[in-house]
């Protein structure tokens, strides 16, 4: 497949060239099935939620024990496939919610 980014003055193979890559990357299908982590991680929102916190990526990771960066690779997985979303940020960072 060859590449129609505008900029390019030469085609592309496609997967080599930025702009191809971040066209891939938004017109990706979501995915509904979550990996055994993420399952993990969207209890821990759902318990964090039932609990009257508001979930957070550093509530997340310290409720599992992981690392608060892996946990909002996770939850950024999750929204992707739709099983969360961000709550707009507050002053204190972002929220999840389960959708």
């Amino acid at each position: 497949m060859t590449c129609v980014a505008p900029a390019h003055l030469s085609p592309c193979q496609g997967e080599s060239c930025g702009w191809c890559k971040a066209r891939a990357r938004k017109t990706r299908r979501p995915v509904a099935e979550a990996s055994a982590r993420q399952e993990d991680v969207l209890t821990a929102v759902r318990e964090l939620a039932a609990a009257g916190e508001q979930p957070s990526s550093y509530a997340v990771a310290e409720k599992l024990g992981i690392a608060r960066q892996v946990a909002h690779r996770h939850l950024l997985a999750l929204e992707r496939k739709g099983l969360v979303r961000d709550v707009p940020k507050t002053v204190r960072g972002g929220r999840w919610s389960v959708t």
